[in-house]
């Protein structure tokens, strides 16, 4: 399994409207096949800073993710809401029986 984090810095006017992108993304990502999970978090000590935490079953699924209509059509919208890029990091699931 694959696990992303995905983290977004929203601009103080922008917050609704990133919000509303989001929230969008995320019901529809949950109903994507080799989706295990798909959760929208804020950081505690900052209204502008998100972050989307994301555990596929396998690189395919993560690859029809970022192929989807949703997706091709929302990211690029919240990124415009957004100081820069979001910030992307991929990580295997460790697997502790295979030692």
């Amino acid at each position: 399994m694959k696990t992303i984090i995905a983290d977004f810095k929203v601009m103080p006017n922008k917050l609704e409207q990133f919000l509303s992108l989001a929230k969008e993304l995320h019901s529809k990502t949950l109903t994507e096949e080799g989706n295990v999970s798909y959760i929208f978090c804020k950081k505690p000590d900052s209204t502008y800073d998100f972050a989307f935490f994301e555990v596929w079953h396998d690189d395919l699924a993560i690859e029809k993710h970022n192929r989807s209509e949703h997706f091709t059509r929302l990211i690029p919208q919240m990124v415009e809401l957004c100081e820069g890029e979001p910030i992307v990091q991929m990580y295997e699931v460790y697997n502790f029986e295979a030692d």
